[in-house]
């Protein structure tokens, strides 16, 4: 049941709010209370499973005894949340309803239609799309729980990055299968969005409470009813995100970046709040702290997010040189909760550095390799490859396209999704951007008067982390985590535009993009829903999706106990139903391909050394270059020397050849050409095993 997944998010949220009481950080309200709770319990459910994997007890009974002992000190806290939502839901719904309560109610119509449509999207196999959950975001936790333990993974680097998403992966793997693992990442977009949604309605009450008696600035920004649909805008303008949407589908990791992300925001705009009955006050070190652990955890699911901890540290000490002097504390005290931020951020983060300076003397592997000379299984090529790699993605090359990026990313999402330009071509890829409404909403920040300096600082915030993203990789998903603190801005910015019928505007925008969003998703997610809705079979839409590699994988099924096999152009495990390890060069230091003699070595080395039976190579990836580099050229030398024997071949690889072979007799300076004249690569998968 893949659901016990969102059973599991609410025994978090449950967990996490019993800390923050027992901490006597007061979230307000019922709603923050769940936001900020799930997000601290998920939190540490991630690192209980790590260290449970690591102790090697990852089995079943042992995930289920700790989410019994979540649920057992989490169960008060539970019936409180419970009743006090009731409690506030009631109160809502007998008020006095006034225009802008029923337009909040009507802005919350497309939300839940997209929540509704991802929801289906995130129960369906992962298909060809998901290709990175497939690689390692879902692989990598399946081959946790194939060995019932957190070990190192030398083969693919991506295993030793911070996995802190790829935990909650594991507990939905063990109890709800692929689906379960899925439902975390939806669960987090959802949770994101009610973060935007709760700031708001946050920095709201503030301003009602620091200016009830003074006269406002702009129509419709006082009372209850003008800020009624604020936080509902926000939230709308996270869950429009085309690219979000779709991600929200997928086991991929940047919604729980954005979780973390926007909570930390949030929990350090509470620390630096200043109170008139407290105008003496120091800022709130616990929320400071608070802030400090969900920046970790940030960093924690994706090393890209340590120039958002940094931009946020760089907030809390600007905002201690602006606090009031005379403080209690003196002049250093303003700053005590600028380092329990980054002590917290640390700590959190710590773990992590720590387990992979253990596994490869490198706490950032395989960042700054040059930095750690002392960094195992990786060397200056695979340094160069992956640089290289992650600058194909994007467009902004020169101080004009940098600046017109934003506008890019949403309206040529493909360029910032997919590295490889042959790729670009997939079809209905082009509605994975990131929307228009940022683009078309964070400029009117110029026409609030006066100017509100929290949403100035937001789009301080957006901007930096966009030069950052321009300067390192222009990939569209890790610019998109950044978005659910761009969504709050949208929710302070709309209500205080100087004109109704801008206002209105602005939130017509949002709605067409929610629209646009919807159709994107339907059409990339829509042929697995017959699938969720039990009226077609997985195997049938897999083979569809992934063509060869399906059949590839079930043929897996019948190999001997203890085969492994290595893969060749292939980096999708998860399907795979025996062990594996990635062959192909720049991924590892593991083969030496560069000395080994000849393909009889080869077959011993992958044999004798790495307990390889069997050879997976997708004919797909190999093109006139590939053909004539080492590790072909080897593999090719065993096959003619009869080290590899055919044991099955993808339909499409029977009928164009298989390359091997053909090279074995027609030579690999003629393949090679054939293919260079052409523009072809191979077809199809062939498996091979050792002789």
């Amino acid at each position: 049941m893949a659901v016990v997944s969102l059973l599991v998010v609410v025994l978090c949220a449950a967990l996490g709010a019993q800390i923050l009481r027992w901490a006597r950080v007061e979230a307000a309200g019922a709603l923050a209370r769940w936001v900020l709770g799930a997000a601290l319990g998920l939190g540490i459910l991630a690192y209980a499973v790590q260290a449970v994997g690591l102790a090697g007890l990852l089995f079943t009974p042992v995930i289920l005894g700790l989410l019994a002992l979540i649920a057992l000190i989490g169960l008060p806290e539970l019936a409180r949340l419970a009743r006090d939502t009731a409690a506030e839901v009631g109160a809502w719904l007998h008020r006095p309803w006034e225009p802008a309560q029923w337009g909040a109610l009507a802005l919350l119509a497309p939300g839940a239609t997209i929540a509704a449509v991802t929801f289906l999207g995130a129960l369906s196999p992962p298909g060809s799309l998901d290709y990175d959950s497939l690689a390692y975001h879902l692989a990598i936790p399946r081959l946790y729980l194939h060995h019932h333990r957190v070990f190192y993974v030398d083969h693919i680097w991506h295993a030793n990055i911070p996995f802190t998403v790829q935990m909650w992966y594991t507990v939905g793997l063990a109890l709800g299968g692929v689906g379960g693992a899925k439902l975390f990442h939806w669960a987090s977009g959802i949770l994101t969005a009610l973060a935007a949604a709760v700031w708001v309605a946050r920095t709201a009450r503030v301003e009602r409470v620091s200016r009830k008696d003074a006269k406002t600035h702009a129509e419709g920004n006082s009372g209850d009813g003008a800020q009624a649909w604020a936080p509902v805008l926000a939230a709308l303008a996270f869950l429009s995100i085309p690219l979000g949407a779709w991600e929200a589908t997928t086991g991929y990791i940047d919604l729980g970046t954005a979780l973390f992300l926007t909570v930390a925001g949030y929990a350090l705009c509470r620390a630096y709040e200043r109170r008139a009955e407290e105008a003496k006050s120091l800022p709130d070190a616990r929320w400071a702290a608070l802030a400090g652990a969900f920046a970790g955890w940030a960093v924690g699911t994706k090393y890209s997010a340590l120039l958002q901890l940094l931009l946020l540290a760089a907030g809390a000490a600007i905002a201690a040189v602006r606090w009031p002097a005379g403080t209690r504390g003196g002049g250093s005290g303003r700053f005590r909760a600028v380092g329990v931020f980054i002590l917290a951020g640390g700590l959190v983060v710590a773990p992590w550095l720590i387990r992979n300076t253990g596994w490869t003397g490198n706490p950032v592997y395989p960042l700054f390799y040059r930095l750690f000379p002392g960094t195992r299984n990786w060397n200056d090529e695979a340094t160069v490859a992956m640089q290289r790699e992650q600058r194909y993605f994007g467009k902004a090359e020169g101080l004009a396209a940098a600046a017109r990026s934003l506008w890019d990313t949403a309206f040529h999402g493909r360029e910032f999704l997919l590295a490889h330009r042959p790729l670009r071509s997939l079809r209905d890829d082009k509605f994975l951007g990131l929307g228009i409404v940022f683009v078309a909403v964070l400029p009117l920040a110029v026409l609030v008067r006066p100017p509100d300096r929290r949403a100035l600082a937001l789009i301080l915030f957006l901007l930096a982390s966009l030069a950052g993203w321009i300067a390192t990789s222009q990939q569209s998903r890790y610019l998109l985590p950044v978005f659910g603190i761009g969504a709050v801005a949208v929710g302070l910015i709309v209500p205080r535009l100087p004109w109704r019928s801008l206002r209105a505007a602005v939130i017509a925008v949002v709605v067409v993009q929610c629209a646009g969003a919807l159709w994107g998703t339907a059409l990339l997610t829509g042929a697995a829903w017959p699938v969720v809705l039990g009226q077609s079979s997985a195997a049938d839409y897999l083979r569809e999706q992934l063509g060869d590699y399906y059949d590839a994988a079930q043929y897996t099924r019948g190999l001997p106990r203890g085969s492994r096999i290595a893969l060749y152009q292939e980096a999708r495990g998860f399907y795979l139903e025996t062990d594996y390890l990635r062959a192909n060069p720049l991924h590892h230091n593991l083969i030496p391909y560069e000395t080994l003699p000849d393909g009889d070595a080869l077959a011993d080395f992958l044999r004798d050394r790495q307990r390889v039976t069997h050879v997976l190579i997708n004919q797909q990836g190999v093109d006139a270059d590939i053909v004539v580099q080492r590790w072909f050229v080897l593999l090719a030398d065993a096959c003619r020397r009869g080290r590899l024997h055919l044991v099955w071949r993808s339909a499409r690889a029977a009928a164009d050849g298989d390359l091997l072979q053909l090279i074995a007799t027609r030579g690999q300076q003629e393949i090679s050409e054939l293919l260079r004249l052409t523009g072809r690569t191979g077809r199809g998968i062939v498996i091979y095993e050792w002789r």
